[in-house]
């Protein structure tokens, strides 16, 4: 699954927005380089439709950074990527602009809001739990076994 992140919307939805963008940017990418699961292909799109600059991707530390084109909102660079793909079904677009959600819905990706995005991450990151035993002998009744024979 690759995960798209909008990511001034993110940092809208901090209260981030006052801030210098680029220190902002900064710290938006730091957040989600410090939370992302092994295994989860995350990409983080900012706008860049108000510069003068070419689409560009760059990464930083375990995570795709792309700034979308002159002329090309983050919006519009996301439902693009998704109308354009093979397998929609695949991707995911985190955001909580819930006109952009619909329409990458309307498309057969998924969609989360932020809120459901950092749920599904905390719940893998928590470890498995051992599965109960119906004997009752677990790891702990083992580690005692072995101490009370020294083996």
């Amino acid at each position: 699954m690759i995960y798209y992140i909008d990511g001034y919307n993110f940092l809208f939805t901090q209260g981030r927005e006052q801030d210098p963008f680029e220190s902002a940017r900064e710290d938006v990418l730091d957040y989600f380089s410090e939370r992302v699961v092994e295994g989860h292909n995350l990409v983080i799109v900012f706008d860049a439709h108000s510069s003068h600059g070419e689409f560009s991707r760059t990464y930083y530390k375990n995570i795709e950074v792309v700034y979308s084109a002159h002329g090309q909102t983050a919006d519009e660079y996301l439902i693009e990527k998704v109308q354009f793909s093979k397998k929609p079904h695949e991707m995911t677009v985190v955001s909580n602009d819930k006109k952009l959600i619909k329409e990458i819905k309307d498309l057969r990706a998924h969609g989360l809001s932020f809120d459901g995005f950092f749920k599904k991450l905390n719940k893998k990151r928590k470890p498995q739990s051992e599965k109960p035993n119906p004997s009752g002998f677990g790891s702990r009744q083992m580690n005692d076994y072995l101490k009370k024979f020294k083996l």
